[in-house]
This record gives structure tokens, sequence and C-alpha cells, in this order.
């Protein structure tokens, strides 16, 4: 199997600074967007799939958060091992996972619905080591200055895939009879998630410098160097409003309006947003306004949120997706950004990068979880769910201040290694 022809389509992308002559960035980008795909695809509906069979969202709530709980957990595992061995195993070890998620699925059919928690489980396990991997070739394979662009080349990507593909999947899912088009879906979902398996076969795959799994002591790193800690308290504040995010405006669309084809049509819109969102990042952003754009763009959501407090419809629920999908990338964005940076500056994070990439996905899903806990304790009314989005949404404030300290404080730090 030739990557040439993926590879050719990545040079495209020249204008996101030195990229175009990464071939190990190319490799590693060919990998993450066949798993961008098969994922996007699956997690759309795996949703509505719940809540159809079982006629209560909280099915879909639970999915959610023993996903986030699995990544919790796990994670004390992922990190190990890819410390003994290298990035390539633990990507390997993930999208594993996810074929066993999907094959399940196929073989119960409807019957999967009543094992929500252990279909959560399979994503949650398949994330975890996914996404670690992830952040060390992310890592490797990009510098701090172009690294913004890197993952705008990303989001461009899952942005076209969230155009392309979800709607008409929820248009296929409405017109075949039962919930055969469920399974259609999963089905190719799993058949790209073996292509993505293979792509990751012909990634390099070095041996880790480090052998020895230190986690007391890079947690006590953490709490001793303010350049690791802030942060890593950065990303909790933005998880509080993702758990959340993870499924609440398709639960919106589904409680309303119980029709795959509009959830297909909300994630267009979502894929319209993120596009544009991501081709103003890959111009504009830089290390130097990264706080100044977050600070600006959760202002905008804090607004739009009260709308959706006070007049929550199908159309207001539609048009908050669409800026919702624009604006969150340049909350998403900096953070991570800031977060690589850190590791970077650090020499002894830089060493013992899978503990402390451990360390930050627990916290990460700590705030993510307690999101979705949220939720699931209050009781099944729309319009306390839009409650919980405006204050979730008011908390990114917190995320803004702290990265705000963050960067100051890794200016310093550059300043007194200069």
């Amino acid at each position: 199997m030739s990557l040439r022809p993926i590879f050719h389509r990545l040079s495209a992308f020249s204008l996101f600074g030195d990229l175009k002559g990464s071939k190990d960035f190319k490799r590693f980008a060919a990998v993450h967007i066949s798993f961008l795909f098969f994922t996007t695809l699956s997690s759309v509906f795996i949703n509505t799939f719940f809540m159809k069979n079982t006629g209560d969202m909280r099915a879909s709530i639970l999915y959610n958060l023993f996903n986030i709980l699995t990544a919790m957990v796990f994670m004390n595992i992922a990190a190990p091992i890819c410390s003994k061995t290298s990035p390539r195993t633990v990507v390997i070890l993930g999208v594993v996972a996810y074929n066993i998620e999907y094959a399940f699925v196929l073989f119960m059919g409807d019957a999967s619905s009543n094992y929500v928690v252990l279909v959560g489980l399979l994503n949650g396990l398949g994330g975890v080591f996914y996404w670690l991997g992830y952040y060390n070739l992310l890592t490797d394979t990009t510098k701090d200055a172009n690294r913004d662009q890197a993952l705008s080349v990303f989001g461009i990507v899952l942005a076209v895939i969230n155009l392309l593909v979800p709607m008409s999947s929820g248009f296929l899912i409405s017109a075949l009879p039962g919930n055969t088009g469920y399974l259609v879906i999963f089905g190719i979902s799993f058949g790209v998630s073996i292509l993505s398996m293979v792509c990751t076969l012909l990634l390099k795959a070095p041996p880790s410098k480090n052998k020895e799994f230190r986690y007391l002591e890079s947690i006590k790193l953490v709490v001793k160097e303010k350049r690791l800690s802030l942060p890593i308290a950065v990303k909790f504040c933005r998880g509080l409003r993702e758990g959340i995010f993870t499924y609440i405006l398709s639960v919106f669309i589904f409680y309303m309006q119980p029709s795959e084809a509009l959830v297909g049509f909300s994630t267009f819109l979502t894929g319209l947003g993120s596009v544009a969102a991501f081709v103003v990042i890959g111009r504009f952003m830089h290390p130097q306004n990264r706080i100044r754009l977050l600070v600006t763009a959760t202002t905008i959501m804090v607004v739009f949120s009260v709308v959706l407090l006070l007049f929550t419809n199908m159309y207001v629920v539609l048009a908050y997706n669409l800026i919702n999908a624009f604006l969150v990338q340049f909350m998403i964005t900096p953070t991570t950004s800031i977060f690589i940076a850190s590791v970077e500056q650090v020499p002894a994070a830089y060493t013992h990068r899978q503990e402390i990439f451990a360390i930050k996905d627990i916290i990460l899903n700590g705030g993510r979880a307690i999101g979705i806990l949220i939720t699931l304790m209050l009781p099944v009314d729309l319009k306390l769910y839009a409650v919980a989005v405006l204050v979730m949404t008011a908390v990114q404030y917190g995320t803004a201040f702290l990265g705000q300290v963050a960067v100051r404080s890794l200016r310093t730090g550059k300043e007194e290694a200069a």
C-alpha cells in the first residue's frame, strides 16, 4: 500500500511554514486523517443510536461519562507502555480498541444499547492510547513556531470531514428502515479503522529514550514547576466545558426533533464553522496573540449562551452550533500549543513526556467528567442544560487567565535560559 497520493495532497498545505518539507509530519498526518474520519463518522451518531433505542437521553450521557472515566483510569497503563516502547505502539493499541468497539456494535446490533457502559469503556480505551501517541508524535514532528499551523491542518481536514460525511450519513440512516443505516455507518467506521492501523505500521517507531516510568517524580515536578502546572490547570478549566459539549448539542437537536438527517445537517454546520476557524488560525494565530483570541472567543460565546438560554428552540440551537464550531477552536488551539511549549521548555518534562502527558490527560478528563456529571445530576430539562452551558462557557475566562499567567511564566523561563 502506497501513501504517496495522500502525501501529495498534504503537500498542498505549503502555506503552513516548513511543514511541507517534513516527511515525518506527512506520515503522521496520513494516520491521523484516517483516524479523524472513522471516529467522527461513528461519534456523531452513536449518541443518537443509544437515545433512539432506549428512549432516554441519559443513555448517551452515561456512554460519554464512562468514555471519559476509562480514559482517566487507563492513562496510568498507557503511559508506562508508551514509555517502554514507542508512540507508534500505543497508537496501534488505541486503534485496535476502536476495532473491537465497532465489531461489538455490529455483532450485537440493537442489543448493544443495553451495554452503553461497555461501549463507552472500549471507546475511552481507544482514545486514551491513541491520543497519548498523538501528542508524542505531534511534539516530535512539529515545533512551537509551526504547531498552530499543524493543528490547523488537522482542523481543516476534520472540518471537511464534518462537511461531507455526517450529513450524507444522516440522510442515509433516515432513509433506511429501522437501524440498518446505523449498522452501515458503524461498518464503514470499522473498515476505515482497519486501514488506519495499516497506515500506523508504516510510521517510524524509534524506541523510547525513557525506559523508566517515574510517575511520582513527574507529579512532584508538575507541582513544583509552574511552567507545567499552569498549562495543565488551563486544560482542566477547558475540560469543564468540553465534557458537556461532547454530546449536548446533539441531545438538544435529537430531543426536539428525532431526526438523524437533522443531526447530520447540524454537523455540516459544525464543519462550516470549523473550516473558517482553522483558516483564520492557520494564517493569523501566533504565540503572541493566542490568549487575546481566546478571551474574545469566550466573550462572544457567553453572549450567545445567554441567547440560547432565553430562546431555546431549534433555530437558535442550530445557529449556536455554527457559532460554537467557529469560536471553540480559538479556545482549544491556544491551550494545546501552550501545553506542548511548556513540555519542550522544561528539560525534565521533555525527558519524561509520557508521564507529563498522562498527568495532563487525567486532569483534562477530570474536568470533562465533572462537566458530564453536572448534566447527569440535573433533571431532564433543556433550560437547565442551557444554564449549564452558560456557566461552563463563562468558566473559560478562568482558562484565559491561567493561560496568560502560563505564557508569562514560559516567557520568563525562556529569558532566563538565554
